[in-house]
């Protein structure tokens, strides 16, 4: 079975539960918090080990978390680990912010300008998103600003990527010049 569809069982599986005890606000902070310290380098190998064995692995784990997540979570993580599962931690609580962003209708928009965009712009791009049926009505935008790009913007809603940056226009007008 793949990654990604193991995490995406156990995280719609921790969103039931969280639904059904009225927690899932607290469980998705947690899990936010757990997959920012998931992605650290050092935490991400010592899940991954085989070596280190699972009650090492639960001690550490209550050593960060208890008493800082809810009780539920809490539970989770024991759970997932005691079965031996933790390799998949960090996928299942990716898993988790993106079924809980589609169940709460929220889009993620990473938004890389040359300069920093006016609140005009930001507008009128998540409303094309919109029309185009590309985001949910809330959207979150991360802005980034790179000088490299020279001009315009990069657009990335989940696996998608729009280009609309000067340096990409150059680099196609280049290719077409090259062609002839």
């Amino acid at each position: 079975m793949s990654t990604t569809k193991i995490a995406s069982r156990y995280a719609k599986s921790l969103i039931d539960l969280a639904i059904d005890q009225n927690t899932l606000e607290e469980v998705f902070t947690d899990m936010k918090a757990f997959l920012t310290i998931a992605q650290m380098k050092d935490f991400s190998i010592f899940l991954k080990s085989p070596v280190i064995k699972a009650d090492k692995k639960i001690r550490v784990i209550n050593a960060i978390f208890d008493g800082r997540v809810h009780r539920l979570t809490m539970a989770f993580l024991r759970i997932i680990t005691n079965k031996g599962r933790e390799e998949y931690l960090q996928d299942i609580s990716a898993q988790f912010v993106h079924q809980y962003n589609e169940l709460k209708g929220i889009s993620n928009v990473r938004l890389t300008g040359a300069s920093e965009l006016t609140k005009a712009q930001k507008t009128e791009i998540t409303q094309k998103l919109k029309k185009e049926g590309l985001v949910y009505d809330n959207v979150i935008i991360d802005e980034k600003v790179d000088p490299g790009i020279l001009g315009g913007f990069i657009v990335e809603v989940g696996d998608k990527l729009y280009d609309a940056s000067l340096t990409s226009k150059l680099r196609q007008m280049r290719k077409e010049l090259m062609k002839s």
